[in-house]
């Protein structure tokens, strides 16, 4: 996948420099009036990340299309759209959402041949003002998104997944579960009928439900969730290994909180092989994993097993917070924190219990034993 990236901007680059140099055919872009011509350009420096250079060509647009096209026209509306595009895309969420929202107030985008780009305009809205943390915005910006989807595709289309999905998590996030549950089913439902069941937006789907009932206290709904989504990890794990590892992680905890020890030991234990073949001993993330197995093995009965997991564990945080217990446990309190904010919540709750465990922990002598 790198590999592809690469190539793809280098290919970007050979064809900016062919175009831009090629025999004069094409003006440079400050002094062209060519609005097409201009936008080629924004969108080939928004391509390979240089998203300063396209803000400076969509005023550019946008300057053309106000002189030369109607003021409520398509144009005018692209110009706000690759601007704001590229500010969301260097991080300046704010001035990046202001143009998104004019780009959807020109009124062509109301015509019936521009709806579809109206609807990519809602999702990124969407998108970012749920980043933002302005979740009632993000849905108000999916659902009129996902009404112009049904009104384009249809109610049973295969493309509203994705309209769906976002919408339904932001429900999640406001806490407008009965709503949240509604649509994420009905997400789910569409890959049912498609017969999807090898795509990662598969996996998501049925692990934002979980999400969801372990919030409401379902956790036997919760767990079958879980096992869907790590049953559809498995079929694309090689494209995010980390990820993978994460979601069965979090199957094993909800076996473990449901009192399914063996299983949470089986799915553990697999994570912590994929965390050493991934991570170091400084990294935390291994850490987690070996204290989660070492959790289920002693609610197994299996404390001498336990309790040199545990030991292991206390050494890699002592080598990244040093020997103050308190310490440590506000690290992992703050980790569970990142988790949390991260929506891998059956993960942050492990964390907060375990902090509460090392609190308790006690020196025998050498400092890396307790």
């Amino acid at each position: 996948m790198e590999l592809r990236r690469v190539i793809a901007k280098l290919m970007a680059v050979v064809l900016v420099s062919v175009v831009g140099l090629g025999g004069g055919c094409m003006l440079v872009p400050e002094t062209s009036t060519n609005w097409l011509e201009v936008e080629g350009w924004a969108k080939s420096r928004m391509s390979l990340g240089q998203y300063d250079e396209a803000i400076g060509y969509g005023e550019r647009m946008l300057a053309i299309a106000k002189e030369q096209y109607d003021a409520d026209g398509i144009e005018v509306a692209r110009s706000y759209a690759v601007m704001g595009r590229a500010y969301i895309g260097k991080g300046d969420l704010v001035p990046g959402v202001t143009l998104l929202r004019k780009a959807t107030g020109v009124e062509a985008t109301r015509l019936e041949e521009n709806r579809v780009m109206l609807m990519g305009l809602l999702v990124d809205l969407g998108r970012v003002y749920s980043e933002m943390g302005q979740y009632e915005n993000a849905v108000d910006a999916e659902r009129e998104g996902l009404a112009i989807g049904e009104a384009v595709y249809g109610t049973k289309d295969l493309r509203l997944t994705l309209l769906l999905n976002n919408l339904g998590f932001d429900l999640y996030l406001l806490n407008e579960d009965v709503e949240a549950e509604a649509v994420l089913k009905r997400q789910l439902e569409l890959f049912d009928i498609y017969a999807v069941d090898d795509r990662m937006e598969v996996a998501d789907s049925h692990f934002n439900l979980a999400l969801l009932y372990q919030k409401l206290e379902r956790y036997e709904e919760a767990l079958g969730e879980y096992r869907r989504a790590v049953k559809v990890m498995g079929k694309v794990e090689e494209m995010d290994v980390i990820k993978a590892a994460s979601y069965r992680l979090a199957f094993g905890l909800m076996s473990m909180k449901v009192g399914d020890y063996e299983g949470a030991k089986r799915e553990i234990e697999r994570v912590v092989k994929v965390y050493e073949q991934v991570f170091d001993n400084s990294e935390l993330q291994l850490a987690t994993g070996k204290a989660a197995f070492a959790s289920v093995v002693r609610q197994m009965g299996e404390y001498e097993k336990a309790d040199a997991i545990d030991k292991q564990v206390q050494g890699m945080y002592q080598a990244v917070m040093g020997y103050d217990k308190d310490v440590i446990a506000d690290n992992v309190v703050a980790r569970a924190n990142e988790l949390r904010e991260l929506n891998r919540v059956v993960e942050a709750e492990f964390m907060e219990a375990y902090a509460k465990r090392i609190r308790g922990w006690t020196w025998e002598g050498v400092k890396n034993r307790f």
